[in-house]
């Protein structure tokens, strides 16, 4: 389909994920190749637009879920994220957070999902978070605090709520899983405070989170919307585009490296 953009792999090391082009064809390829004896990952996103059978699975997953959740979840998603996930055996996918909420399904081989509680202030400081949104380090995980292992074999799934961190390790076998990462205009909305707040620490503030504060929140998400792109096409400019003029500010205020 020449999608290169949503298409991401790695063969020979967790440092070597790269993007997909039209001149890496071969790599992918050869990736897909090496799955059960390399250190290999592959990732294919959005899948539910190019193929009709995971958009009619799509269907049924917020079928399922509306009725197990006995609410309208279609109306509180901005963007659903369906991505396959294809990988070797015993490897691992490092400790992060995500900002979709995310329901991780497992088709083929097993997997150990290591997560952990977001609400938790010694797994997630504000400053975590904040920094997330603003394209920051990773989080860094404290060995201090324990998280639960879910073990999933094919026809099971683990649910990973907003922020939770985890990090997953492959069986055996090569594993092949979707993923369905739903994100929510709710989640948006508290990026944007985030970003803001993140600059507010920086100058020495201790700023409010999201939802403490409704005329706060307000205040800060029309800051941040009016130095965002005023045509928004994809999730990455509902979210980062007032970040990198923000980004910019800070530079110029030498609040920022």
């Amino acid at each position: 389909e020449k999608r290169f953009d949503q298409v991401h792999y790695r063969k020979g090391g967790p440092n070597k994920t790269k993007n997909s082009d039209a001149d890496s064809v071969n790599d992918v390829l050869a990736t897909i190749d090496s799955l059960e004896t390399a250190g290999a990952w592959l990732r294919l996103t959005r899948v539910d637009e190019i193929n009709e059978e995971f958009r009619e699975i799509s269907e049924i997953f917020y079928d399922d879920l509306e009725r197990l959740y006995q609410r309208d979840i279609r109306s509180k998603v901005m963007k659903t994220f369906v991505t396959l996930f294809i990988s070797s055996p015993n490897e691992i996918t490092p400790y992060h957070i995500d900002h979709s909420w995310n329901f991780l399904l497992q088709i083929g081989g097993r997997k150990t999902v290591h997560l952990f509680d977001a609400e938790d202030p010694r797994v997630v400081r504000p400053q975590d978070r904040e920094g997330f949104y603003m394209k920051q380090p990773s989080i860094t995980q404290n060995h201090d605090v324990p998280g639960i292992p879910y073990d999933i074999a094919p026809r099971q799934a683990v649910h990973h709520p907003v922020h939770a961190p985890h990090w997953v390790q492959n069986g055996p076998e090569v594993s092949v899983s979707l993923s369905f990462g739903l994100c929510l205009h709710s989640m948006n909305d508290d990026a944007k405070v985030h970003q803001v707040n993140f600059m507010l620490r920086k100058m020495g503030l201790n700023p409010k989170a999201p939802r403490q504060s409704k005329w706060r929140d307000s205040v800060k998400k029309g800051a941040i919307n009016l130095i965002s792109d005023r045509k928004q096409n994809s999730f990455d400019d509902v979210v980062f585009s007032g970040v990198r003029r923000l980004h910019r500010v800070m530079k110029f205020a030498r609040l920022s490296k």
